[in-house]
């Protein structure tokens, strides 16, 4: 044990020097703290790599004020450990996920402090998908039957669903992902080591979902040729680009530092 105590030190020590975040270092012994299924990776300094997608902000300028926002409520949330709040902005998995990390927060008495709360946020967007069919809210997919298709116009992924109940309206859902740089950050109490170090901006993903078109499948079905070519006129615009701007409603936080790995959609009969 002395050894390893040791070793422990010796390596804290040679990143400090380096100016290394030594939070990369989360390996606990027993009882030791440890928050590594929390809805937020503390410490982060490493990208995804994806590819940017500028499309997201072209098509739906509001989230360039929305994302900072949301993800400083966000963070004042989980500080607060205020459940009713987080419930109303996260998807119900998220939030699930968001219960039990608090709860270990609570059992491990330890504390979260948001630093630089106003500060820069550099948004870089990597990911925009379609979901026609979908619900926001994943309890509502169960009946729901899926055909994946890779993409639309070699443009964006697109999944469909095909509900089993037909008679209620369908939405488009846009899924976006975006990294987020910042020194608005979350720090746990544990982060307080002596010997510690830590780079001032943190990177962390985002997962938003929204509606961005409803389509009354009953009425369209009632209501003829003009209601179909109304819908694929403006469903074909969105899908090609040639709309400039897109309003999103209902928008929901579905996944954080990809603890949910997306939180994908009900798939069971997909169809590559």
């Amino acid at each position: 044990m002395g050894l390893l105590l040791g070793l422990r030190k010796m390596i804290l020590s040679a990143m400090k020097r380096l100016s290394l975040p030594c939070m990369q270092f989360r390996t606990f012994s027993s009882g030791k703290p440890n928050l590594l299924e929390f809805p937020y990776q503390f410490g982060n300094q490493l990208r995804k790599g994806r590819a940017v997608d500028q499309r997201v902000f072209t098509w739906f300028p509001s989230l360039k004020a929305g994302i900072p926002l949301a993800y400083r409520t966000y963070l004042k949330c989980l500080q607060t450990q205020d459940l009713p709040q987080l419930n109303e902005i996260t998807e119900g998995n998220l939030y699930k996920k968001i219960e039990e990390g608090l709860k270990s927060v609570s059992e491990q008495k330890l504390s979260l402090t948001l630093h630089n709360a106003e500060s820069n946020i550099s948004l870089t967007p990597t990911e925009l998908t379609f979901i026609v069919g979908g619900e926001i809210n994943r309890t509502l997919e169960k009946k729901q039957q899926t055909r994946r298709i890779s993409h639309f116009n070699s443009l964006s992924p697109l999944l469909i669903y095909f509900p089993a109940d037909m008679s209620s309206p369908l939405n488009i859902i846009a899924k976006i992902k975006v990294e987020l740089e910042t020194e608005a950050i979350l720090r746990a109490s544990f982060q307080q080591e002596e010997g510690t170090t830590y780079q001032k901006n943190e990177i962390h993903e985002i997962t938003f979902e929204g509606i961005c078109y409803t389509i009354d499948f009953p009425n369209l079905l009632k209501e003829g040729a003009d209601s179909a070519l109304n819908f694929i006129t403006k469903f074909g615009g969105l899908a090609q680009g040639k709309n400039s701007e897109i309003a999103l409603k209902d928008v929901t936080i579905v996944d954080f530092d990809d603890i949910l790995h997306g939180n994908p959609h009900k798939d069971n009969t997909a169809i590559q």
